[in-house]
């Protein structure tokens, strides 16, 4: 998604109204939001995307850097980065 962020946000909101249980679709709908300085809708997609399942380490990444740039330096958005971090650590190189 990265430098394509419109394309990225129209075809997942296509995957979503097809499947509104997509998590992947959220979380990914949700971090071009986040690219494109769109915190609260990225919070809100990203919310729903950990709501409706397994999801991306992305969508977590997204959730902190929107919570951030919201709400400034509390804990949830911590937890989500922490999260995020510990779960790339954990993927193949």
């Amino acid at each position: 998604i990265i430098g394509r962020y419109s394309d990225a946000i129209n075809d997942c909101s296509q995957a979503i109204k097809m499947d509104h249980k997509n998590a992947d679709a959220w979380g990914i709908r949700g971090a071009a939001y986040q690219a494109t300085g769109k915190s609260e809708l990225a919070n809100n997609d990203c919310t729903k995307a950990i709501q409706t399942g397994p999801t991306l380490p992305l969508t977590y990444y997204a959730l902190g850097a929107a919570q951030l740039s919201l709400f400034g330096d509390d804990e949830p958005e911590l937890s989500s980065l922490e999260y995020a971090r510990d779960e790339l650590v954990k993927l193949p190189r």
